[in-house]
């Protein structure tokens, strides 16, 4: 968008062939003005792109909280799930609640929900996934409050992504600055890695 600037882009293709991006259509790299979760939709493999949703918009200027970065997933079971965490700031640390937000599609992005709060904890989520063991999962990293550093976490859902729970820490040593992991499934599930 002219004059604005395109943050954290996602980008995902259905099952029909359409490609689908979603990106932070900010004011500015840090914004301080308004946050639109921009949907644009390929359907020739990327040549041409048009504008196909606005799926969430909020004005800091109005005390509203920004949207930082959104991970667009295509579940197992057909459902698009767009993840956005909040304002850094007041979600980074266990002593502050959980801030990220999950906006749902059951038709291949035509309608979404409303903004969900997931009860993830941390911020800079990764993309959503589904693990062998049919639980879903979510990578984030979060301020540990006995060393005030990082930590990479995994957090999951029993029940198709309605409640979560923190499951595991990846990488936590007290010093290094662990932060947006990526999550990969290997050898047919029997393996995962986390960059």
């Amino acid at each position: 968008s002219p004059d604005r600037f395109t943050k954290n882009p996602d980008i995902i293709q259905l099952p029909s062939g359409r490609i689908l991006l979603i990106y932070c259509d900010d004011d500015q790299h840090w914004s301080i003005e308004t946050q639109i979760l921009t949907l644009l939709a390929s359907d020739d493999l990327g040549q041409t792109w048009f504008k196909f949703k606005e799926i969430g918009t909020r004005d800091w200027r109005k005390g509203e909280e920004r949207y930082v970065t959104p991970r667009l997933s295509l579940l197992d079971d057909g459902r698009l799930v767009v993840l956005i965490d909040q304002d850094d700031f007041t979600h980074f640390h266990y002593d502050q609640p959980p801030g990220i937000l999950a906006f749902w599609s059951e038709d291949d992005g035509e309608t979404w929900t409303g903004e969900v709060e997931t009860g993830i904890m941390g911020f800079e989520p990764d993309r959503m996934m589904d693990l062998p063991d049919g639980r879903l999962t979510v990578c984030s990293h979060i301020m540990r409050p006995e060393t005030q550093e990082y930590a990479e976490i995994m957090s999951c859902s029993d029940d198709g992504g309605k409640t979560w729970y923190e499951y595991s820490t990846i990488a936590h040593d007290g010093y290094h600055f662990f932060c947006e992991g990526a999550l990969v499934v290997l050898d047919g599930g029997k393996e995962l890695a986390c960059v």
